[in-house]
């Protein structure tokens, strides 16, 4: 399975911005369920 360096380098960038778009969705259902609770 000889995986080119380019294939590799997107590979790596899509998980990444994956895990940042989770990070991002958990910190703002937190932030809204804290306003919920608040309020």
């Amino acid at each position: 399975m000889a995986v080119s360096q380019g294939g590799a380098v997107i590979a790596l960038a899509l998980v990444a911005l994956v895990a940042l778009v989770a990070l991002v969705a958990l910190v703002a259902l937190v932030r809204h369920s804290e306003v919920g609770a608040s309020q």
